[in-house]
């Protein structure tokens, strides 16, 4: 299993966005929304850095993780080579 499938698998949508489009660097984005309830899982592709964040429409904040979550990030990181 890919880490896409593992993450659509638990409920996230899958976006790439070329930094050419945005001017910064590409992203591939994990999202999964509940009502106004918004979970994003960001994986910065240059920087190699992921970035998670939950929010409400008015408010962001650290989103906890679940362990099935933790495992797709990890297989989403050696799919990207990232060893470090």
């Amino acid at each position: 299993m890919t880490a896409r499938e593992k993450f659509e698998e638990i409920g996230y949508k899958y976006s790439y966005i070329d930094g050419a489009i945005t001017n910064e660097c590409p992203i591939i984005e994990y999202m999964m929304e509940e009502g106004k309830a918004r979970e994003r899982i960001v994986f910065s592709l240059n920087a190699q850095r992921v970035y998670i964040s939950a929010s409400d429409n008015q408010f962001y904040a650290p989103a906890p993780l679940s362990l099935e979550e933790i495992k797709a990030i990890k297989l989403q990181c050696i799919e990207l080579g990232w060893k470090k």
